[in-house]
């Protein structure tokens, strides 16, 4: 199935809207497509963690890890609070951006769309997505 990795830093104010697009989305996809959510932080940044690890866990079957120091943020080049990656089960990159309507707001987005219409509807191997990501700097 399709993998969705989604990068969250404690201390944006953005986070809090793409979590729970995040947690709209998974409603409407359901198994059809793992998630892992990435709080990325650096050591000192670790109380302020707590909180939106808590509100990620709240998401029903998905997966949450800390990633400090933004190690694997870095492996898959990204660089702000709210960006998501979707790739195949294959491992080729089919979306690419953020969830949110704009900087911490919620609502229906091009990228929740991309992303449920990519899973969701005929699979294309070569098909691929981009939308802007809202967000600090990880």
């Amino acid at each position: 199935m399709p993998t969705l990795f989604v990068f969250a830093h404690p201390r944006c104010t953005c986070t809090q809207a793409t979590l729970k697009e995040l947690s709209r989305l998974k409603e409407k996809v359901g198994p059809q497509m793992a998630v892992k959510v990435f709080v990325s932080y650096d050591p000192q940044d670790a109380f302020d963690g707590q909180e939106i690890e808590r509100q990620a866990r709240s998401i029903a079957n998905i997966e949450v890890q800390t990633d400090l120091n933004r190690k694997f943020a870095r492996s898959l080049n990204a660089l702000t609070s709210g960006q998501t990656v979707l790739y195949a089960p294959e491992g080729n990159l089919l979306f690419q951006g953020g969830i949110t309507v704009s900087r911490g707001h919620e609502g229906v987005s091009p990228g929740a769309m991309q992303i449920e219409k990519i899973v969701t509807g005929p699979f294309i191997k070569t098909q691929f997505a981009r939308t802007p990501t809202f967000g600090c700097h990880l």
